[in-house]
Order: structure tokens, then C-alpha cells, then sequence
């Protein structure tokens, strides 16, 4: 999963943490895992978004989709947890 938002980003440290994304009812439902973000050190005249404030060289962030896990969260948080269709949304135009 490709995320970003104009003022917040993954920054280097939150590898490893939970990825979230707003649903339409204005809950925050985790959808990945935080594996990298890209920076403008790697990028190229293909990506012309603006940087986040907190981080002036980070782009975006990658996330690994838990939608395939869910079975086995479910089942080893022993129903606890419950997983739920997301719909993403496309940020690029």
C-alpha cells in the first residue's frame, strides 16, 4: 500500500507499526504494516507532491496489506479482532 497525507508521514524508526486509514465514518481502521517510505533523495520528476511538513524529504510511505492475514488475526486473537472490507482511495489524479 502506497499512503500519503500532506501533514503527517511514516518517518524512520516506525517500521514494523500499525498503518492506518480513515474510514468514511470517521474511524480508524488498520490496513498494513509500516515497511518503508520514500524520500526525495529517490525520487524523480514522476512524483510532484508536496512534502510533508514534519519530514521535508519523505514522499510517501509503504505498507504491507494485512487484508490477506485476516483469517489468521481472527483467529488468534480469537475473534477479538474482526476484519472488515476497506475501500481505498486513489490519491494520485
Amino acid at each position: 500500500i502506497c499512503m500519503y497525507k500532506n501533514d503527517s508521514t511514516v518517518l524512520h524508526g516506525d517500521s514494523g507499526g500499525p498503518a492506518f486509514a480513515q474510514g468514511k465514518d470517521g474511524r480508524f481502521y488498520q490496513v498494513g504494516v509500516n515497511v518503508n517510505i520514500l524520500t526525495s533523495e529517490y525520487s524523480s520528476s514522476a512524483f510532484s507532491w508536496k512534502s510533508p511538513s514534519q519530514s521535508p524529504s519523505a514522499l510517501a510511505s509503504f505498507s504491507t496489506d494485512i487484508s490477506y492475514y485476516c483469517p489468521w488475526i481472527e483467529a488468534r486473537t480469537g475473534g477479538e479482532v474482526k476484519c472488515q472490507t476497506f475501500k481505498s482511495t486513489p490519491i494520485v489524479p
